[in-house]
């Protein structure tokens, strides 16, 4: 084993020393003559080029060092958007392969199996089982199995057990199965971290100079001014190289699957730093244009992570507040490997409860609410004590309640905007609400009000000669004015209003349930179907105010499988009250295979489709 010399061009503090000088004798021509170590000037330089040869080292890290990856830790890639290999490529099932490996990988009394397509999207099952097992149980196990992975209008028409040998053409059971494979992320483990505080260059100077920490305080007059310069002057790279160190600590949070950008930090800089040099108001107000800059950063992030994954998530959240659509952006990218997934799939007939799918997901993703449990619109509203009614029954039967007839030309020249406030709403504060405004002790409500209640302009001030404030609202382009309360402090007016807007869009998302009706299992024992591929999606007419028909639509075709057709219908409340009703009915009655029952719904069910279209 022998010594080898390194390279010179490979030492950095040395290629920084002779850049300096060459610059030095550059700019300065004559009149700075003697480049050796004792100068005071060759000092200031060789102290500054040290600096940055530290900082070089610092930038000259691993990939996983700027993401802060823990050595061991794989869950940290995950928190980065970095997903492993099996969830971003693990396979759905789609072909009548995947259903055979499925089966034979999940069932273990199922010994061989062969799953044969038929016409109009029906498949056909047959499996031999070990000798010894129940028959009974294992088709119980075979349809489970099935019905949780069954694609978008495909259907099981038949299934055939057998015992006994071997069935030519059916697939075996093997070791491998249809088992995934796991994917590990390695790095090389590096000691190098960057530093939480900055050691200033001035404490890397001969003592003799007294900038440093450890110099002495027995300068005065002249020199003690002249030290206080140098200072001054060395405090321009202490904050600049302070500012380079701050952004290297703020790379792992800015490369983070998350909506969040790093918070403003004063530079701390050690040793001595006189007061009379700094202006610490100013060094420490956080500017608007590092603000915007850490913003574009945490955006070309999160666009990368969408080209990754083939996605572009920022068009789904246009026109909300910059910080609202970075988190809810960062959490559907989180979300894309399991949506993507599951795009084929189709709900569970065997279980009524199950109304997962590509639509409902998809939608609550982008909309931030995911709810634990999927409700009806009536089973939703009941947790308020609210009942939803449409327009013309609220304004014929109501609407005396609530509704203020003094609102003329002069009135209206004294009404007053809401002023907006930021509100975070949670349901602690519905009962708040619901002792201040009136529309709430009606328990009742109109789908109009859905739409235009939670926008705060819609809301105005009226100041009521000797008993304070009227909140009232006003629907746009229509004559009605509604009292929505009364209040003796007009702060407190413009509080309960921003929290009753911020309910109102809560409740608004809440109750737009999104359903997916197959019209291939609406005839279920039909043999031709008349609309095998046909789905619809039914949801509430007052999602319009989030997004419109052509957005919503375009939205669903880059989802679902092509060759689908998609027919989308906005119901009123009373028609979508009314399908709700049948649809839980029928969805109840698909796993019991009585046939009558089934049929009778499923014709209902066209009918409420049909009058919707």
């Amino acid at each position: 084993m022998g010594l080898y010399k390194r390279n010179k061009e490979e030492n950095g503090y040395s290629r920084l020393q002779e850049q300096i000088q060459d610059w030095l004798q550059r700019l300065c021509y004559n009149r700075w003559t003697d480049f050796n170590v004792h100068d005071p000037g060759v000092t200031l330089a060789d102290t500054l080029a040290y600096a940055l040869y530290e900082i070089e080292y610092l930038f000259d890290s691993t990939f996983e060092k700027y993401l802060n990856i823990q050595p061991g830790k794989e869950e940290d890639y995950r928190k980065k958007g970095l997903l492993p290999k099996e969830e971003i490529t693990s396979p759905a099932v789609v072909t009548p392969e995947d259903y055979q490996q499925l089966i034979l990988n999940t069932v273990e009394e199922v010994q061989q199996c062969q799953v044969i397509p038929g016409p109009y999207n029906s498949y056909r099952i047959n499996v031999r089982i070990d000798p010894l097992a129940d028959p009974d149980l294992t088709v119980k196990e075979v349809e489970k199995i099935y019905h949780q992975h069954r694609n978008l209008c495909e259907r099981l028409t038949k299934l055939n057990v057998e015992t006994g040998t071997d069935i030519p053409g059916m697939d075996l059971r093997t070791e491998q199965g249809y088992a995934k494979s796991f994917y590990s992320l390695s790095h090389k483990k590096k000691e190098r971290s960057f530093h939480k505080e900055y050691y200033s260059i001035r404490n890397h100077l001969p003592e003799c100079y007294g900038v440093g920490e450890r110099s002495p305080d027995t300068f005065s007059g002249e020199n003690r001014y002249r030290n206080l310069q140098l200072t001054g002057y060395l405090l321009i790279y202490d904050y600049l190289l302070a500012a380079t160190e701050q952004r290297l600590q703020e790379i792992s949070s800015l490369l983070e699957l998350s909506g969040t950008i790093p918070e403003e930090e004063e530079r701390i800089i050690s040793g001595k730093c006189p007061e009379l040099l700094t202006d610490r108001d100013r060094n420490g107000h956080t500017g608007t244009e590092r603000e915007e800059f850490l913003y574009r950063q945490k955006e070309r992030y999160l666009d990368l992570l969408d080209s990754l994954y083939g996605e572009d998530s920022s068009c789904f959240f246009k026109g909300i507040k910059r910080e609202e659509k970075f988190v809810r952006r960062a959490d559907l990218i989180g979300r894309f490997p399991e949506l993507n997934r599951k795009r084929f799939r189709g709900y569970n007939i065997l279980d009524p409860e199950d109304h997962t799918g590509i639509v409902p997901e998809l939608f609550r993703s982008i909309h931030g609410h995911h709810q634990e449990k999927f409700l009806p619109l009536a089973d939703m509203l009941a947790r308020y004590h609210l009942q939803l009614l449409d327009d013309h029954s609220f304004f014929t039967r109501y609407k005396y309640k609530l509704h203020i007839r003094f609102i003329d030309e002069r009135t209206f020249r004294e009404l007053e905007e809401v002023p907006y406030q930021s509100v975070r709403y949670t349901d602690k504060l519905y009962e708040k609400l619901y002792l201040r405004m009136h529309i709430l002790w009606h328990n009742i409500l109109f789908e109009s009000f859905l739409v235009y209640g939670s926008r705060l302009e819609n809301y105005y001030i009226l100041k009521e000669w000797g008993k304070g404030y009227i909140l009232l609202f006003k629907i746009p382009r229509q004559e009605e004015w509604l009292v929505m309360g009364q209040f003796y402090e007009k702060e407190l007016l413009i509080e309960v209003a921003n929290q009753f807007c911020c309910f109102i869009r809560q409740l608004n998302f809440k109750t737009q349930n999104y359903y997916l009706v197959e019209h291939l299992l609406l005839d279920p024992e039909c043999e031709k179907p008349e609309h095998p591929y046909t789905i619809s999606v039914i949801l509430p007419w007052w999602s319009k105010a989030v997004y419109g028909r052509e957005k919503f639509e375009h939205i669903l075709r880059e989802r679902l499988p092509a060759h689908l057709e998609i027919h989308v219908r906005w119901l009123k409340v009373k028609p979508f009250y009314r399908f709700e009703q049948l649809y839980y009915a029928w969805r109840r009655a698909l796993p019991t295979q009585d046939e009558k029952r089934i049929r009778e719904l499923s014709g209902k069910l066209k009918m409420v489709l049909k009058e919707a279209f």
